[in-house]
């Protein structure tokens, strides 16, 4: 067998089992949100940026006030919506009082649109911790005590959680696990939350509290107002100035469907996935271009030999799946499938940087 045949495939095998490892640590770990019985006696104001979110808003309402911990304080910011956003806060507003809408305010040059909501809305905040949703998330009745509790034992400046994904149509189904690929496949969550290192930061904008004054000495929304990926930036922004931050998975506590459709999706990820690739489109070709190349050259020179890092790298996924709680994970056409479209959203993601043309919600993002 030539030796450039045993090279190749000596990394193939051993980049497919750190991820592996990595990903099955993540599956055996207990970084997971579970139900708390105590409490600290911290107050909580909750803050949600609200962009034509009316078929969202009534249900994240609702299981708000179905919460055994309620908040003191719900200020929604509606950023120039066009739909009922408004009418909806207004009529939830006149029913319990706790719940603040804003009327965002013009979008100043230099900011992202969710950024200044976000940062608007923490103005209004007189709690001891703030906690940023996103409308599209489904709360279990006992989520937010379980992550007040969690962040109090823990003494964290900064919780943030990655739902589990509702998935209902197709294209969702090839691109949201692609979230858990990514962080569950190569971050080891035990590890990032025991050592606090910059350089495993994961944050996810869906849910992030804070202590408040932790949140405003750094200047929470306002210093990384031009950051399309704002959550993992404020991590390391913490992390960078001491402060403990912790990155735990929802655990069906706290649920969400991110994405309506193919097309949505393929915008969330141009968006966001340069950030997730250690903010570099070379890195992305790269990574992609040696892993094509390796895999399809060992395939012509030898196809059982493919077979070990192929059987490997579908374990890997399965793992990462099962974690975060994926339907069918040990489905190899499906995870072959979701592979495919990774590699699709990378290249359209390095076009839409590279041409101007990246949107989000009717914006376009510079």
């Amino acid at each position: 067998m030539e030796m450039t045949v045993l090279v190749v495939l000596a990394i193939l095998v051993a980049w497919n089992l750190l991820r592996l490892s990595v990903a099955w640590s993540n599956l055996k770990s207990s970084n997971h949100l579970q139900t708390a019985g105590s409490m600290d006696a911290s107050t909580l104001a909750i803050c949600i940026p609200a962009r034509n979110e009316a078929h969202n808003l009534p249900l994240l309402l609702e299981d708000l006030a179905q919460q055994s911990l309620l908040p003191q304080q719900i200020i929604i910011v509606d950023d120039h919506s066009e739909d009922e956003t408004s009418e909806i806060v207004q009529a939830w507003s006149a029913r319990w009082p706790v719940v603040q809408l804003v009327k965002g305010a013009s979008l100043p040059e230099g900011w992202l649109g969710k950024h200044w909501a976000c940062w608007q809305a923490s103005n209004l905040v007189k709690a001891d911790r703030v906690l940023f949703l996103d409308a599209d998330l489904r709360l279990h009745p006992e989520a937010i005590k379980a992550a007040m509790a969690y962040a109090g034992q823990h003494q964290l400046a900064l919780l943030s959680l990655f739902p589990t994904q509702m998935m209902q149509t197709k294209g969702e189904q090839l691109t949201v696990p692609l979230v858990h690929r990514i962080l569950l496949e190569l971050l080891p969550l035990s590890v990032a939350n025991r050592t606090q290192w910059e350089s495993m930061s994961a944050g996810n904008g869906q849910f992030m509290l804070f202590s408040t004054a932790d949140y405003r000495k750094l200047g929470g929304h306002e210093s990384v107002k031009q950051e399309r990926a704002e959550d993992i930036a404020l991590v390391r922004l913490f992390r960078e100035n001491r402060l403990k931050t912790h990155t735990l998975l929802g655990n069906k506590l706290v649920n969400c469907r991110m994405y309506a459709s193919y097309h949505q999706a393929q915008q969330g990820f141009a968006k966001n996935i340069r950030a997730m690739m250690l903010n570099s489109d070379v890195f992305q070709l790269i990574y992609w271009a040696l892993g094509l190349l390796a895999y399809t050259w060992l395939g012509f020179e030898n196809p059982l030999l493919m077979l070990i890092p192929l059987g490997l790298s579908w374990l890997t996924h399965a793992c990462s799946a099962k974690a975060a709680k994926e339907p069918q994970p040990w489905n190899p056409l499906r995870q072959g499938l979701i592979t495919l479209n990774f590699f699709w959203l990378s290249l359209y993601a390095v076009y839409t940087r590279f041409t101007g043309t990246t949107q989000w919600k009717g914006r376009r993002l510079s």
